[in-house]
């Protein structure tokens, strides 16, 4: 009979999603965002003005969230410099993304596509600043 540690199995489904989903959901998110800049346009004939910005906003946030989920759960304690250097990385794949369009001959390149991944990108840190800094921390310190 073979002994288990405690090492080799999660003890709860958040340990496995972070330890293990988590990055792999990261990694695979990244790879489609980069993929669909090599490939023709999406066209979108929807009744929401500006719906690829929304998407563009959207997806850029959920990444940022599962990249801020896999740092806390490997135990970074999560501070200013790791706040900024996340922001900085992932907002850089939007600007890979929109290099990476200026190279298909039937994409084209928008400013205004790397500003809504910056603002899904800023939304998720500034989500994750207030759930780490919460203001009870922050009055806590202050009376010290």
């Amino acid at each position: 009979m073979k002994n288990k540690t405690n090492s080799q199995k999660p003890k709860t489904l958040n340990a496995y999603l972070c330890s293990v989903l988590y990055p792999i959901l990261c990694l695979l998110l990244t790879v489609l965002i980069l993929f669909e800049a090599t490939r023709s346009p999406i066209s979108w004939n929807a009744t929401i003005h500006h719906l690829d910005k929304i998407v563009h906003t959207l997806v850029f946030s959920l990444l940022t969230f599962l990249v801020y989920k896999v740092v806390y759960f490997f135990g970074i304690k999560l501070n200013w410099s790791h706040f900024l250097t996340i922001t900085i990385v992932v907002t850089g794949i939007g600007l890979v993304d929109e290099l990476i369009q200026s190279l298909n001959p039937s994409r084209l390149p928008s400013a205004l596509d790397l500003l809504a991944d910056f603002i899904g990108v800023l939304a998720a840190t500034l989500f994750m600043f207030r759930r780490v800094y919460s203001t009870n921390r922050i009055f806590l310190f202050l009376k010290k």
